[in-house]
């Protein structure tokens, strides 16, 4: 079987990663590039095929079986309509979404299968998996951090990966996530749980779980040196989505969890 995919945001870094990756996925072939319509590349054909990049979302989605979104959370809450709209299954791989448009996501979800997933790459899973245990083997005798890098264009701090990293911790112990540290903050409390981001050059992504105790730490990182990882992630697991019903769904759901 063949699936038919609509990237929203083919223009973009993840975007531009999936159209590059996507030879090497036989069961899955380019129906539309969707991009804004301030987009250079609107108008332009896709690796010099006939295809061109195109601004008709609703045209684009109804055209094909699944959607992968890697736009902006104000486009992928669009997507996301027209996704339902059109009974196509949607993968929003968009960070920066905000509590509000999350909620209007998971509502949809109750008519197609969707997941909002920051990061693809399975290793990043590996890693959040392996934080979890490690908040339960631990235990609060010993602080948690997080620390993020990223490219100097990356909009939103922290990541997005980096508050999934926090919650996978959160899920075993009661920690109050803080954001950055500056002047007279005053004495760590022993239920925070700190995250700090940094941006520069062309990092493509680094992340480390710091669990800090007297006398010893454990540092858990994972670094992407291509970001081909995060395109093979995305395209693996939309083809995954396709198989569920409707429903909102996670990373652990499509990786672990049969349909």
């Amino acid at each position: 079987m063949t699936h038919r995919l609509a990237v929203v945001g083919g223009s973009g870094r993840l975007g531009g990663q999936i159209l590059r990756v996507l030879p090497e996925f036989p069961g899955v072939a380019l129906v539309a590039s969707l991009v804004s319509r301030s987009s250079a590349s609107l108008g332009r054909p896709v690796d010099g095929g006939d295809l061109q990049h195109t601004d008709d979302l609703d045209a684009g989605i109804s055209a094909s079986d699944v959607v992968i979104d890697c736009s902006t959370p104000e486009t992928a809450l669009l997507a996301a309509k027209c996704a339902a709209q059109n009974q196509k299954p949607i993968l929003i791989c968009t960070t920066g979404i905000a509590r509000a448009q999350l909620t209007e996501m998971r509502e949809l979800a109750g008519r197609i299968p969707m997941a909002v997933i920051a990061n693809t790459s399975l290793g990043v899973f590996a890693l959040s998996q392996l934080a979890a245990q490690a908040a339960t083997i631990l235990g609060p005798s010993f602080d948690v951090e997080i620390f993020e890098l990223h490219h100097r264009g990356k909009k939103d701090a922290p990541s997005g990966t980096a508050l999934a990293l926090a919650a996978a911790v959160q899920s075993e112990r009661p920690l109050d996530v803080c954001s950055g540290a500056s002047g007279q903050r005053g004495i760590r409390g022993k239920q925070e749980l700190g995250v700090e981001a940094l941006r520069g050059g062309d990092v493509a992504g680094e992340h480390t779980v710091f669990f800090l105790g007297e006398g010893e730490r454990i540092e858990l990182t994972h670094r992407v040196s291509d970001r081909a990882v995060f395109a093979r992630g995305a395209l693996r697991l939309v083809t995954r989505l396709s198989e569920r019903a409707p429903g909102f769904y996670s990373i652990q759901d499509l990786i672990r969890n049969a349909p």
